[in-house]
């Protein structure tokens, strides 16, 4: 058994663990994941990380971010928000993210970005159309677009990670 691959795999294994964190504070932890996978897979000359992998590990991380933009956009569209108020929501719920972390790790990312999204939507669509009614509709559809898309995104680089590490030496 060579300990330096296995170090190297526990290694990689935490560093993955660590883009589905990203991912779930709004953050391209999937590609980071991709990334990883092929600076491992140069490093061991391609030996577990062969090419079919590769792009499919490449295609799921694109699903993803398909997957999250357009989850977003539909719960906007519902509500027919504005432009402004769904540009407000991403924002709003990348920085919710980072401080729900910072107050509760894990868990706290994702109540941090429903309530930023939210908060951040309502106070523009509010601003714009003075309708706290509205307001409060369009938000909460944002929110939910926006939680839907994380999930599905955290739910694809959950299955890149698993992938991942199925195919690391042990």
């Amino acid at each position: 058994m060579d300990w330096s691959a296995v170090l190297a795999s526990l290694g990689l294994a935490v560093l993955l663990l660590a883009g589905l964190g990203l991912t779930l504070v709004g953050l391209p932890g999937n590609w980071l994941v991709m990334g990883l996978v092929l600076i491992y897979g140069y490093w061991e000359g391609f030996q577990h990380f062969h090419a079919k992998l590769l792009l499919l590990l490449f295609g799921l991380a694109l699903a993803g971010e398909v997957a999250e933009f357009t989850a977003g956009a539909i719960g906007a569209r519902k509500a027919k928000a504005s432009r402004a108020a769904t540009a407000a929501a991403l924002a709003g719920a990348f920085a919710g993210g980072i401080a729900g972390t910072v107050l509760l790790p894990v868990v706290g990312s994702l109540f941090g970005a429903m309530a930023g999204a939210y908060g951040a939507s309502y106070l523009v669509e509010y601003g714009r159309t003075k309708d706290a009614l509205q307001a409060g509709r369009v938000a909460r559809q944002v929110m939910l677009g926006q939680l839907t898309g994380t999930l599905l995104k955290l739910a694809v680089g959950v299955a890149m990670v698993i992938l991942a590490i199925a195919n690391l030496p042990w």
